[in-house]
């Protein structure tokens, strides 16, 4: 955990250093690609884990119940922040 929190912090501070630089204009266009492979990447590592695999009806209900709870939450918080902070009848 501290491993992956240290990566994070690294590359924080690597973009905030690089923020005015070409390097990142050409680092942003890169990004969807990383996602999409990290994303495949992700998919193989379950596909070939015989237990995730074996424990999918039970575990299928769960993260459909999860992803829909995190997408309505995620929907309704850009809601109201949009409503106070961009409309055109907002407070700021």
């Amino acid at each position: 955990m501290l491993t992956i929190l240290s990566f994070l912090l690294v590359g924080v501070m690597a973009g905030y250093a690089l923020r005015h630089t070409a390097i990142q204009k050409r680092l942003g266009r890169t990004m969807p690609l990383t996602i999409w492979l990290m994303l495949f990447v992700f998919g193989v590592s379950i596909g070939a884990d015989p237990l995730i695999l074996g424990n999918i009806g039970d575990f299928g209900g769960q993260a459909l119940l999860l992803c829909c709870a995190g997408m309505a939450g995620s929907i309704v918080f850009v809601a109201v922040v949009w409503r106070l902070f961009f409309s055109k009848g907002g407070r700021l």
